[in-house]
């Protein structure tokens, strides 16, 4: 090889290093701030799951606090990023609160809750935002499975499970 096919070889891996490194850099930050934007939407979605799940199966006590908990986390959530999915999570997430206080027999703490879905939660005008219908809205969501972020499970009672490990 020649002088300048070196010295042309040399300046151009050089070169193909060097704007590489900065678009891989810049490339990498981004993905970096995309995954942070997810953070808040898999946590939100996690302690929605648990909040139904404690609200199902759990103690109206434990229900209460998984109700609390996600309302709480929301709260900062919507502080951080306000905008209309937040809301209309945390509006929800007042309503499962009311339903809990409702099987506990606590009325006063249900209508309290209800009044704050009504402050989050979009509501036009004409439309209909009963407490049963509120109370309505979160149970078929809650049977669609919308807003778990959690793969749904099988009920192992009625038979053996049919996993390909058991075979």
């Amino acid at each position: 090889m020649t002088r300048a096919v070196k010295v042309t070889f040399v300046l151009s891996a050089i070169l193909g290093i060097a704007v590489g490194g900065r678009l891989g850099y810049s490339q990498g930050a981004d993905l970096g701030e995309a995954s942070r934007s997810v953070e808040p939407i898999i946590a939100s979605g996690v302690l929605s799951a648990f909040a139904e799940r404690q609200s199902r199966y759990a103690d109206p006590d434990h229900a209460r606090q998984a109700a609390k908990l996600q309302i709480s986390m929301l709260e900062q959530l919507r502080t951080a990023a306000d905008d209309t999915s937040t809301r209309g999570q945390l509006g929800l997430a007042y309503v499962r609160l009311a339903v809990v206080e409702k099987a506990a027999g606590n009325q006063d703490a249900e209508h309290l809750a209800l009044k704050q879905a009504r402050v989050w939660l979009p509501v036009r005008s004409g439309q209909d935002a009963s407490d049963e219908r509120l109370e309505d809205l979160l149970k078929k969501l809650d049977q669609a499975g919308i807003g778990l972020r959690t793969p749904k499970t099988t009920d192992r009672t009625d038979g053996p499970a049919h996993s390909s490990l058991e075979r």
